[in-house]
Order: C-alpha cells, then structure tokens, then sequence
C-alpha cells in the first residue's frame, strides 16, 4: 500500500471526520487489511508448524521517522487541539500508530498468520512533488534542487518497486512463529521473526523497540485499536467521526 499525500498546509478534514493525509497514510491501509482478512489463512488447529503460509502486509510510507521531527501526541490521536497539527506531526502520529497496530496484528490478532512491514522507501520523486497543492516556497525549492535530488539522493521508482517487492517476498520478515532461526530479522519489539517490522528501502530494519517501551507499559497499542473500532463504528453508522 503506498497511497498518501504530501500536504504542508492546514489540516483538511473528510466528509467522515478523518484528516484527509492520515485518512489515505494510515486509516484508509487498515480498512483495506480489514476488508481483505477473510482470506488470510486459517490459524492452526495443532501447532505452528501447521499453519499455511502467512499473508504479507507491506506499507510504505515513514518507518524509523518516530523521531525525526514532529511530535506524537498520545492523548491526541487526531490532532484536534489547538497547536497540535501539522505536517511533521501528522507523520509522527501514523508512523506510531501504524507500528503499534502492525504489532497488534502479528502478535495478538493474526499470529502466524500475518507478518506486517511498514517501509521507508527514503527520497522517491513522485508527482506529489510537483503538486499544484504545495506552498510557493516548496515549488520553488524543488525547482532548483531537483536535478541534484534525482542524480544524487533520491531512488528511481523502477529500483524502488524491485526493492519493495523483494520485502514482500522474502522469508525475512516472517510472520509470528514462521522464521527460521538466523534467516529472519529483527521485530519492532526487538524480537527476531516477531512478525511485525520497520524496513528500510534496502531491507535492513530499524532498531525502534526501546522508543516503544513505555508506550508498551501503558497499553497504548491497545487503546488505538479501541480509537479505530471507535472511528470506523461512527462513520459505520452515518455519523461524523469527532473523536
């Protein structure tokens, strides 16, 4: 999944509630992991060693930025207090949702059965570059560094999509159970073959699992899946998501 937006002005919210940038970065993947888990495989019935190949789930979009810039705010999922949006904090909040929901799916509510891969795919030049949508400061910055980006930093779409689909194929990053000892990387829990990791575009992992712990302690994995049944009840029932 790599759908999303580059948008450095306000926040611009759906029909639904949701943060238009949040909604295609981060909710819009998990409706779509949701809509599709009648086809992962069954869970075993005897042991691990019985269950059928896991389903490969692969996000591209910020792994490791947890603290690049912006700031999470835990008591404010959706940005809605005065202050607390922008652009850099919108990245910061769906990166941390988006690798503690992932763990949540690989360890309690799919294990064995769904391995999890958030991607940074670092500087790609797509269209969202050249967007009539982006501040005049931004267009003009692009315009006079492009062609150093393109020949220097950034990775062409072709090498990027080969790198992507090696991710989504190797028996690296295994689901929960599924490794074999030394072949398998490292967890965002910083467990090996955990099920649920944060790639970079060469497909060596972040070590994030120390930057997670005191989010660990206070369960707050499990208060965003209660946030996103939450939302996706509301806009269920034709109601506007406020929270």
């Amino acid at each position: 999944m790599t759908q999303g937006v580059v948008d450095f002005g306000v926040r611009t919210d759906t029909i639904e509630g949701l943060d238009a940038s949040q909604s295609l970065l981060l909710f819009s993947r998990l409706r779509f992991i949701h809509s599709l888990s009648p086809l992962f495989p069954p869970s075993a019935t005897t042991s691990p060693a019985a269950l059928a190949p896991a389903t490969r789930i692969v996000s591209v979009y910020a792994a490791g930025y947890e603290t690049a810039s912006g700031t999470f705010y835990p008591e404010d999922l959706s940005l809605r207090q005065p202050g607390h949006y922008s652009f850099t904090n919108s990245r910061a909040s769906a990166v941390h949702m988006k690798t503690l929901l992932f763990e949540h799916l690989a360890h309690k509510q799919y294990p064995g059965r769904v391995s999890c891969v958030h991607v940074d795919p670092g500087m790609v030049i797509t269209p969202s570059y050249t967007s009539k949508t982006n501040p005049l400061w931004f267009k003009v910055v692009y315009f006079f560094a492009a062609p150093f980006l393109k020949l220097f930093i950034a990775t062409s779409e072709d090498e990027i999509g080969h790198r992507v689909v090696y991710i989504a194929t190797s028996g690296r990053y295994a689901a929960k159970h599924q490794g074999v000892e030394g072949d398998v990387v490292m967890g965002t829990d910083g467990v090996k073959g955990s099920g649920a990791y944060a790639s970079r575009s060469n497909g060596e992992v972040f070590d994030v699992r120390q930057h997670y712990e005191r989010f660990r302690r206070e369960r707050l994995g499990e208060r965003i899946v209660e946030y996103t049944e939450e939302m996706w009840r509301e806009i269920g029932e034709g109601r506007k998501f406020t929270g």
